[in-house]
Order: C-alpha cells, then structure tokens, then sequence
C-alpha cells in the first residue's frame, strides 16, 4: 500500500495548469571562461523567476517498478507558501495540498487519504523536500540558494558547472547552468551514506511574460539502487493571477497507514 500510494503522491507532484501556450526553445550560447563563480551566481539569481502566483498545466509520465502511469495535472502556486494540485486521468481522480507544515491529499479510486508530514515525498524522491524544494525543483531553481556556498567552477559544452567544494558533506551537489541564459539545465544532488540520489534536468524552457519557465523536465530518482524517472511535459502557464486553493479531505475516506 506504502508503495502504491508513493507512486500516485509522486506521479501528482509534478503537473501545471494555466492559459499561456509555451513556445520551447533549448536556450544556447557559449560559455565564458573568463567569469568567476561569485559572478556566475550573481548573473543566475539576477534572472530568477519572479511571481506572486503560478499556475500551469502539464503530463507526466511516471516509471517505477516495472510500472509506467501518465497522469494530467492542474497545480497551483503561492510563491514560498502553497502547492495545490488536482491529478486526473480522464475524470478528477486525486488533490494535494502542501504548505511549510506538510501534505495532505486524497484519492478517489481507493478512497484514502494522508496527512503529515514530507517523508513519503521525500522518500519517493530520494532527497528531503520541504514546500519550498519543491516549488524550486518544479520552476527550475536550485533546491537550496546557490549564493549560500562556494563552488569548483567547471564547462562543459554550452554549460556552466557547480559543483560542491566539499566532497565529505552528507549532500553533494552539482549544478548545470545554460551559458545561453543562466538557467538551471540540471541539478545533481547525492546522499552517498544514505544511498539515494535526485538528478533533475531541464531539458528545454519557454519565455512567459519574459521570464524564463521550464517546459520539459526529467526527475531521475535513486534510493537504495531503486530507480524511478519521472518526465514532466509543461504545456501552459500563466503568472500572477487571481488564485484559489479549494481543499477539504472527503468524510469516510480511510487514512493511509506509513
């Protein structure tokens, strides 16, 4: 049951509802040896994606097990407080709600539902996850602010790379920033001691309202030499418009039992 209900958790956190049809384009450029990291970070933070709400539309199709399920899914998004999502496949078939406190969400086929906090996500996804993780990974941000450390300076084709300048720390990490627009083209995070791993890559990226949005991402997750990918098709999104967050667990419906 555990793991059936961290498939569908996993196959519903990452879709997108909105109304602006992404035109995707693979940012290119060339690198330029002479900037220092400090620089390279600063250019990065610079161009972040600004908004009050979000809202997108997107497919997923999840692989885990042997098992492959392809999910639509409306989310929602209050920048740093809210992640709302509605699952179907077909009909409405699941909702989520995540805040700094944890998750909540129901699904209608067993009639269950879960209340707590992020340890079956971050199980699933091979790294902790908090509301705020979460929103970064789905928007092409660092999972942490890369202005917090210091980096080994790399290239590699048309990319900038990041890595962690202490080997030894619990969580290494490697960024891959697009010499094109200094967008994220993937991130690379490793537990070695707790054998899981999340590599995330941004595969292409669409202009909205002249920010840069990610329209094509693939979750590679690792724990414990389990694989599970999930590949996120971004089809429409919209920024700061007026947005509600409906959520309310259905009466008699069983909790799920970690």
């Amino acid at each position: 049951m555990m793991k059936k209900n961290a498939f569908i958790l996993g196959g519903m956190f990452l879709f997108l509802t909105g109304c602006s049809a992404l035109k995707k384009t693979v940012p290119s450029g060339t690198v330029d040896k002479k900037i220092s990291s400090k620089n390279l970070v600063d250019s990065f933070e610079k161009s972040a994606l600004q908004f009050d709400t979000a809202s997108l539309r997107l497919q997923a199709l999840l692989e885990s097990e042997g098992k492959s399920q392809q999910i639509n899914l409306s989310v929602r998004l209050k920048d740093q407080e809210i992640f709302w999502a509605s699952a179907s496949v077909v009909i409405p078939v699941a909702k989520v709600m995540v805040t700094q406190n944890g998750i909540q969400f129901y699904e209608k086929v067993g009639r269950t539902y879960f209340d707590g906090d992020f340890s079956l996500l971050s199980n699933f996804l091979g790294t902790e996850i908090t509301q705020q993780k979460l929103q970064n990974l789905l928007l092409g941000q660092p999972i942490a602010p890369l202005s917090s450390k210091k980096w080994n300076l790399s290239y590699q084709k048309n990319q900038y790379v990041l890595s962690s300048k202490r080997s030894r720390t619990p969580l290494q990490e490697t960024y891959h920033l697009y010499a094109g627009n200094f967008r994220l083209a993937e991130q690379h995070l490793e537990q070695p001691q707790q054998n899981r791993s999340l590599k995330v890559r941004y595969l292409d990226y669409a202009q909205v309202k002249g920010q840069w949005i990610p329209s094509k991402v693939v979750f590679v997750s690792s724990v414990n030499q389990k694989q599970s990918i999930l590949t996120l098709t971004y089809h429409s999104v919209a920024l700061n418009e007026h947005l509600r967050f409906p959520f309310r667990i259905p009466n008699g419906y069983t909790p799920i039992e970690l």
